[in-house]
């Protein structure tokens, strides 16, 4: 009888396991999809840490506008003194992002 209590609850631990690292497989295929302008700018976008913000669907559309915006309007590069335009690294591109997250991450908590 102790042994299937013990089973029963190592298969809900297991399950819910599998179910948040397919969740974050899931997460980080969207974010790859939602970066592909960025990275066919040639901004570096392994370095771009989106992972510990929550996304759900309104989010996500949220940050693609944003991101193709970012591109059409030439906002990831700047322009150094000579007029060179130089893209802005992922570090500053992060930043960027998670600030456009953060009313996503406020509303998704008090529901």
């Amino acid at each position: 009888m102790m042994s299937s209590a013990s089973e029963l609850i190592s298969f809900r631990v297991r399950s819910a396991v599998l179910k948040a690292n397919n969740a974050m497989t899931n997460q980080k295929e969207v974010l790859e999809k939602i970066l592909a302008p960025l990275a066919e700018e040639g901004i570096d976008v392994s370095g771009i840490d989106l992972v510990d913000m929550k996304l759900d669907r309104e989010a996500a559309l949220a940050l693609q506008r944003e991101v193709r915006m970012m591109v059409m309007r030439g906002q990831h590069t700047t322009v150094d003194l000579d007029g060179v335009a130089i893209p802005l690294s992922s570090e500053e591109i992060n930043t960027l992002l998670k600030e456009i997250l953060i009313p996503y991450q406020k509303s998704g908590a008090s529901k």
